[in-house]
């Protein structure tokens, strides 16, 4: 097996094979030669570092791999695993940005005669590695036609597999810069067509197609358009009787998501997330929403990230997407964005204060304000009395705190506030106390591992109904809880012991609710990635379709829904005047009805509106409607959030 790896990036900035960051996870690659016998060491010391340094690389650390092998090389240069550890070592080096060791490294075996040290000959399948990698590194190096003529040979032999998915995705940039866009999409056709190709991986090859595409003639782009299935047949129909295709101008937006590193996981999802809200993959229609969304993206953890993002605003990009990382960028962002007067969709819990107003807009929605929302709902429901139940983290004590200062001079009367341990799995005694101190209610602000070890132990004592054990004297008529992580499994596993109770997660998961539209938003997004969504993939929806409404000119009371194209579109001349300051005029005032709830911004950029709130019923979740006082549009709404 080699290390997956993310694919090459061109010179124009554009992230060759983004998308295939997703599949980083997906676990070990497909062989480069699927012919070629594996390579075993008789000494076993030699094969364990081997496998010790591989499995490294493979897990994402390169540079702790580079160590590892240059170890190994030193220890075991004659061993018959030397020259798979010298491409190992190159392929690290690649990864690491240092394209100039990689080609010193694999020189000497892609030229049969030179040997480097190493005593055995390399095989044909070596030397065949060596000369792949060669020509990736003289990519890299900007000698495009050395990386041509080294890697064109594999085009034929290479087709399904992750080395296919680099090696036709840097032909195609070549030959894009070298002025063959005809040759480029061959290149591409031959990736989008070959087995076990994922949906992820052809939105990337269909976006990149198009602006291909584009550059041809009229009367040729059609069939190109079929085989990337950019066209239907009556739009086809139209074109080839004369008509030129009309290519709407769309709007770029830059995502600056953690790719590599501890948070790459987070970025993953955002990213997947973003895709659906571009209509790159999960479409309801052929093209879509494509017209609307152009996305570009850069590793948000990379060393340089003002750099990565000048680099997005190079390219056009008229607003940035910014990490979801509990430390967030929006502070150190700014500097870049705020000159040159780009708006900044913010997905971090951090909340920045040094950026002016129509800079910075936090699409996530606080965590106090999800308690504040269960707090004022309680309040409304005529109960008087009301226990915590929070874990001793800094997060369960700021729950705690919002929860219950919503409560200061309401008629609900909080009678305890209980604390458990975070690795705690026994809450039976918090059961009892709780008995004793016979609340009407219960707020529980937990993760949906914890919650459903409360829920199950609550209810086996009778402190919550189930189906089996009434609730004793002094128990809770009504559970709240923030459920951060809500999906499937908890009510696969917990659901019938929080029947009616009231959640506040940050959004609905791939649980079924009484929403149509967000259903289909759901089964989109399991089509496309065969799992379903989490609370970053709706952020990353939200972020994406924010932007498309507010550059169309709607959303300000629509009450547009996910997955629904907007009812009036504007029109070709309105969408070519989007600009950045077009887009923050429109999001202090957008109204919109998003995967994470109703969407809209208080006069600081943050999140204001009621939370989204669900009660658990049967196998599903109900949305609770909005009070009309914390509905996004009424009148006072602004004003109240602009001051708390």
């Amino acid at each position: 097996m080699v290390p997956k790896r993310r694919p090459a990036r061109g010179r124009n900035g554009t992230l060759i094979g983004v998308v295939l960051g997703l599949l980083a996870t997906a676990g070990c690659p497909r062989r480069f030669d699927p012919r070629a016998a594996e390579i075993h060491s008789p000494n076993k010391e030699a094969e364990a570092d081997y496998a010790r340094a591989r499995q490294t690389l493979e897990q994402g650390d390169p540079a702790t791999a580079q160590k590892e092998l240059s170890r190994f090389l030193a220890q075991h240069g004659d061993d018959p695993l030397a020259a798979e550890a010298t491409l190992l070592q190159a392929r690290a080096a690649l990864s690491l940005k240092d394209p100039a060791q990689a080609r010193d490294l694999v020189l000497p075996l892609a030229q049969p005669g030179e040997r480097s040290g190493i005593s055995a000959p390399p095989s044909e399948a070596v030397v065949a590695r060596a000369r792949y990698l060669l020509g990736l590194s003289l990519y890299h190096l900007g000698d495009l036609a050395g990386g041509r003529r080294l890697l064109q040979p594999f085009a034929e032999q290479i087709v399904d597999s992750d080395d296919g998915t680099e090696l036709h995705a840097v032909l195609a940039d070549i030959l894009r810069r070298d002025g063959s866009p005809k040759d480029a999409l061959r290149e591409y056709d031959r990736y989008y067509h070959g087995a076990g190709v994922q949906k992820v991986e052809q939105a990337y090859v269909r976006e990149q197609a198009s602006r291909l595409i584009a550059a041809l003639p009229p009367l040729d782009q059609p069939d190109w358009q079929r085989r990337f299935a950019l066209l239907t047949d009556s739009a086809h129909a139209a074109t080839s009787s004369g008509s030129r295709a009309s290519i709407e101008p769309r709007t770029i937006v830059g995502l600056l998501l953690p790719l590599s590193g501890k948070d790459r996981a987070l970025g993953d999802r955002v990213l997947r997330g973003a895709l659906l809200g571009a209509e790159l993959i999960g479409a309801t229609g052929v093209m879509g929403n494509r017209q609307i969304t152009d996305l570009r993206v850069r590793d948000g953890a990379a060393t340089d990230l003002l750099g990565a993002a000048g680099a997005l605003l190079d390219e056009g990009a008229l607003v940035l997407i910014g990490s979801p990382k509990r430390e967030g960028d929006a502070s150190k962002l700014y500097p870049v964005t705020g000159p040159r007067g780009i708006p900044l969709i913010d997905l971090s819990p951090a909340l920045d204060e040094g950026a002016p107003a129509g800079a910075v807009f936090h699409l996530l929605r606080s965590n106090a304000a999800r308690a504040r929302g269960l707090a004022r709902f309680l309040a409304q429901k005529g109960l008087t009395s009301v226990a915590v139940l929070a874990p001793t983290t800094a997060y369960g004590k700021a729950m705690t705190q919002a929860f219950v200062a919503e409560l200061t001079g309401k008629p609900v009367r909080v009678v305890g506030q209980l604390s458990y341990a975070e690795s705690a799995t026994t809450f039976t005694d918090k059961a009892q106390q709780l008995l004793v101190l016979h609340p009407e209610a219960l707020f529980v602000p937990a993760s949906v591992p914890q919650l459903e070890l409360i829920a199950a132990q609550l209810a086996a004592t009778g402190v919550i109904p189930t189906q089996n054990v009434p609730v004793k004297p002094g128990g809770v008529r009504m559970l709240l809880g923030t459920a951060d992580g809500l999906g499937e499994r908890l009510l696969r596993t917990a659901g019938r012991y929080l029947q009616g109770a009231v959640l506040a997660p940050i959004s609905s998961g791939g649980v079924e609710v009484n929403d149509p539209a967000l259903t289909a938003l759901s089964q989109r997004y399991q089509q496309a990635y065969g799992e379903e969504p989490g609370a970053l993939d709706a952020l990353g929806y939200d972020a994406v379709r924010l932007i498309a409404v507010a550059c169309q000119g709607q959303g300000q009371g629509s009450g547009q829904i996910p997955g629904q194209n907007p009812a009036t579109p504007a029109g070709p001349a309105e969408r070519r005047e989007c600009s950045p300051s077009r887009i923050a005029a429109a999001l202090p005032n957008l109204t919109l009805s998003g995967a994470t709830g109703s969407i809209c911004f208080d006069a600081r950029g943050q999140r204001a509106g009621a939370p989204l709130l669900v009660r658990v019923e049967g196998a599903g979740l109900r949305i609770i409607p909005s009070p009309p006082q914390e509905t996004c549009g009424a009148p006072e709404l602004r004003t109240r959030t602009a001051s708390r």
